[in-house]
């Protein structure tokens, strides 16, 4: 079989400020999730961020609305920190924006958009992307909603309340879902998760490669680390 095609994606984690907790506690932000419909043909039912692939025509002329094309120094910024060049961090950036509008109805600038991971796909697996994580808070006047028909459901959770439910099968995740709440489950702020974003250099691609057996829970690995999936089986092969 040959091997499949690699296409670029892009996606959003949203975050807003939590409600403080007892005695004026920082309750940390809250991430924007969707769970993707069952029919989906890829990560069918997976609780996920915003986001989609990249289209011929993002970062372009073509681009159907001209208002998501990001400024040059937006575009110079994510060029540096994901090691790519200007015309692809023009796409990658203009279908983040895109995407989360047309899912959640939140227009955001592009500048608003702080680089954060890049994960592709295992080789062997049906559909593979090139994916461009990003973070952003979400404006005070803005409110996500789920549009079309893609989310089946869609909340603010704390990333350690969403690991816990997936940790006990109420929801189910891929590693790079996983991995990218993990990271941000001791931010106290938006602010922190932020800044903490801003300041942790040039971000390599993740290729991580599948280790686990059929029928195990699904774990890949990759520079030495092993991510695992939860709630979501391997299938058999």
């Amino acid at each position: 079989m040959s091997e499949q095609p690699i296409r670029r994606a892009a996606s959003v984690l949203l975050l807003r400020d939590g409600a403080p907790g007892a005695r004026g506690a920082a309750a940390g932000p809250e991430v924007f999730v969707l769970q993707r419909a069952a029919g989906m043909v890829f990560a069918g039912g997976m609780t996920a961020f915003p986001g989609g692939g990249v289209e011929t025509f993002d970062g372009t002329t073509d681009q159907p609305d001209p208002a998501v094309l990001p400024e040059p120094a937006s575009t110079q910024r994510t060029a540096e920190r994901f090691g790519i060049d200007a015309g692809d961090a023009a796409a990658v950036l203009a279908a983040a924006v895109r995407e989360l509008d047309e899912e959640t109805g939140v227009r955001l600038d592009a500048e608003a958009l702080h680089p954060l991971a890049r994960w592709i796909t295992p080789q062997g697996q049906p559909r593979r992307y090139d994916t461009f994580f990003f973070l952003a808070r979400c404006p005070s006047s803005a409110e996500p909603v789920s549009r079309g028909a893609e989310a089946e459901l869609v909340r603010w959770l704390r990333p350690a309340e969403a690991l816990r439910q997936a940790r006990s099968g109420a929801v189910a995740m891929l590693p790079p879902t996983v991995a990218l709440l993990t990271g941000l489950q001791d931010a106290d702020s938006v602010a922190a998760a932020l800044a903490a974003a801003d300041s942790a250099g040039p971000i390599p691609a993740i290729t991580p490669r599948v280790v686990s057996a059929p029928g195990e829970q699904l774990r890949v690995a990759a520079g030495g680390r092993e991510y695992p999936a939860l709630g979501v089986p391997m299938s058999p092969r």
